[in-house]
Parts: C-alpha cells; structure tokens; sequence
C-alpha cells in the first residue's frame, strides 16, 4: 500500500507539467534524467522534510535521513559520480542559493534581491532554507552552480556540500558580516552588551564558518573591507557583490514617498529618524545623540523617531521628550516612516566589525528620498555623494555641525533627498556594473 501511494505522488500532475518544463529548456535527456532522480528520492522516502519528523537540521540523524538514502542506494548501482556536470549540459546558467535565511533584512539584500541583479545576465535563481532539505535537494538538481549563505560546518551543511561535489557544480560562499573573525566579534562595541554566555558562543562559531567558508570555490561578500578581512581567514578568491536597490525597494520607497508628503509640511517639526535591526547600538549612537541634545536647545521644533529596537532608557534624558520609539514591523512599514522624516542618521562607532558593514541603510534612506549624515565607518559613505545626497563626516565636519546644516535649510535638505532617489535608481539599482558585482566573480558565474 505504501509502495502505490509513492507512485500516485509521482504521478501527480505538477510533476509532469515540471518534466515538460524542463524538456523545453533543457531537452528530453535532461528531464528524464531528473524525473529518475526524483522518482528514487520519493521512494526511498528521501524527499520527506527531515525538519519535520526529527526537528532542527543538526539533530537529523545522518543514516536516516538527508541524502544517505539516495548515495547509498546509486553507489550499490555503481552511479554515484556525474559523468557530465549540469555546466556542461545545460545552457542557462542556474544558482541555487541555500542559506540560513531568519534575517529578515540579509534574506532581502544577499537572496531575495539576487534575482533581481542575475535576471541581468539572463539567469535563474532559486533559494531555500538550509533546514528545508527536500527544497533544498530539489534546487542543487537544477542548478548549474551552488552558493551556500551564512552557513557554517556542521552535518547537514556538509552533506550539501558533498552533494554538491558529488554533482560537479561550482561553489560559492556568501557571507555580509564577518562571523568568521574572532578579532572583528572580540572588539564589536555592540557585542560587549551581549551575555557572556552567548559573546563566548559566537567566538566559539566563528572557526565553523571559516572552515565552510574555505571548503568552497570562491567567497563573495557584500563590501571591500569585509572582502579584505575574508582573505586574511581564506585562500580562495574573494569577491565582493554590494547590496542594492531591487525592484521592491525602489517601489516601496515610491509609495511611502507619496505616503509622507503631508506629513512634512513646513509646520511641521524637523524630525531626525535613526534606524537599528539590533539590541546594543547604545555606543554607536553616542556621538549622534550628545550632538542632538545640543541642538535641541537651540532648535524647539525639532524630533527624532528611532525605529527598530531600543530603549527609551539608553535615550541621553536630555532629549527623552524628543524622541519616539516605532517598533520594525515590516519593510514597507518601515520605509513609511523613514520617508516621514527630514534627515536620517547612520551613527557607528569605529571598530572593525562595524568598518565591514555595507550601506544598507543608506539605500533604504536614499529610496525613501531621504538625504543621510554617515560616518567615514562602513561602505555607506562610499554611496553617499557628499553635500549632494547627504553629508560624510570629516575631521571639519561632525555630527554637530552636519545636523545643523540640515536643519538650517528644510528645503535644501528634501532637494538633498531628492537627489539621494535619482542617484539610487541610477547608479545603485540592479545591474551588472562593477561598482555592484566583481567583473570576476561575473566570469566565474557566466563563463
């Protein structure tokens, strides 16, 4: 009985419309060779969600679930290796992406986005969760490269890459903060307000991720300086890919554009947002709000929204009643109230974990047509164009002096804005330009 129920699900009509597919794209040969694949997966009860019956991904028992089943069964009949790679037969060029994806804003900016940036180039994308093994086996099949997200070793994460191997795709590590650095978490400012336990936990996974990261072809990070220290812990070529404007973003930023008109009026206070995706920016946000408090003395009319996660009780009391706090709902919620304000602040104090994150922030701010004030800390500045779209602090001009200029001219900020909107969709939207993707690391995946 069990045995005819496996071959009703392989004759469900979804499968035959995939098959079809794939003999368009790819020819008969090809899908055939899948419908095999799949077909010896759900027999051999390799194609259950192991998430689902053993819980999380690293208690799966290796011999009873994942690929053992599959390897065992086509080593028995002498066809475990690939005798032609998926490079060498299919013409489109295809990434599967398996990644640790609970990082709402990493999903967007280093998954999401890709297919966006590879459309370009007139390739395919698909992702999934590194715990969502079925989908994820499903996707390496139909790929003609890999590239494995945030992952770290350990078993689940190993038996990918050997099936990758086993498969002959080439392989790619993406990684947007340096979790494999034990030097970059030991000084992170942030990271002092941590608990010990979990600071000791970090340091302790940080050889994981370097391990994995140097198992693969090739690194791709999200900026220069992040690139450099990659190479301090790797051999293998880093490249960088910087995080932009996708389609979603610029369409989002447009709607909260038209959503904030009314709330910027003239006679309306001159609000400062400030964003944060973490607990502990307290010593980031020193300077910035030491340089408000001074303000604000001088400037009644004036308020900050700072939106994410903080306390009001890290807020200087000085200028407690000036601030409000908006809980992180959602993406398009959060562009509804940056765009809502005057200017935003993206303070971060110099340490190196810091010096590796990428400007994010800055696009969000720059999609909303929202002019930034940014330190010399991180690759935001390198997408600011200074006194234009926003300010860079310098050794002349600190927080003090970039917030009064702001506020002192209402209308030259929003026309600063302004230019931060066109300078996004025209130079940092989805593109195959260098200042986006690495020429090499456009080779390796075209090539």
């Amino acid at each position: 009985m069990a045995l005819l129920r496996k071959f009703f699900h392989i004759l469900k009509p979804v499968h035959f419309r995939k098959f079809f597919s794939v003999a368009r794209q790819d020819g008969p040969a090809e899908a055939l060779r899948r419908a095999a694949y799949f077909s010896r997966l759900i027999i051999s009860d390799a194609a259950r969600s192991d998430v689902r019956q053993y819980g999380r991904a690293d208690e799966v028992p290796t011999r009873l679930g994942g690929f053992f089943p599959f390897w065992t069964e086509i080593s028995k009949a002498d066809a475990f290796h690939i005798s032609t790679p998926s490079i060498k037969r299919i013409r489109k060029r295809r990434l599967a992406i398996i990644g640790d994806l609970n990082l709402p804003q990493c999903r967007k900016y280093r998954v999401e986005q890709v297919n966006d940036l590879w459309r370009c180039a007139d390739a395919e994308v698909e992702y999934s969760h590194y715990e969502d093994f079925p989908r994820s086996a499903r996707i390496m099949q139909n790929a003609t490269h890999v590239m494995f997200y945030r992952l770290k070793t350990q078993d689940i994460t190993c038996d990918y890459l050997y099936e990758a191997r086993r498969l002959g795709l080439p392989v790619a590590y993406d990684i947007d903060d340096p979790l494999f650095s034990v030097a970059a978490y030991q000084n992170y400012g942030a990271a002092q307000t941590f608990d010990r336990s979990l600071m000791d936990h970090f340091l302790r996974e940080a050889p994981r991720y370097a391990a994995f990261m140097d198992a693969c072809d090739v690194v791709c990070v999200s900026t220069p300086t992040l690139a450099a220290l990659a190479r301090q812990h790797t051999p293998r070529p880093v490249f960088v890919r910087r995080n932009f404007a996708d389609k979603h973003t610029l369409a989002s930023g447009s709607r909260a554009i038209q959503d904030a008109i009314p709330h910027k009026s003239g006679s309306t206070p001159f609000t400062f947002s400030i964003s944060t995706g973490s607990t502990g920016r307290s010593a980031d946000f020193r300077d910035a709000f030491n340089a408000l408090g001074d303000i604000s003395r001088e400037q009644p009319n004036l308020r900050i929204v700072i939106i994410g996660h903080f306390r009001m009780n890290d807020v200087p009391r000085r200028i407690r009643d000036r601030v409000k706090l908006v809980p992180f709902v959602d993406y398009d919620q959060y562009l509804t109230h940056l765009a809502r304000s005057d200017c935003n602040l993206i303070p971060m104090a110099d340490d190196l974990f810091n010096r590796c994150k990428s400007g994010v922030r800055v696009i969000d701010s720059c999609a909303a047509a929202v002019p930034a004030i940014v330190t010399q800390v991180g690759d935001g500045r390198n997408l600011v164009q200074n006194s234009q779209t926003g300010i860079v602090l310098n050794k002349d001009t600190g927080w003090k002096e970039a917030i009064s200029i702001m506020v002192s001219d209402r209308d030259r900020t929003m026309k600063m804005g302004q230019a931060a909107r066109r300078l996004i969709e025209s130079r940092w939207s989805a593109s195959m330009d260098e200042q986006i993707v690495d020429p090499q690391f456009k080779h390796w995946f075209l090539s």
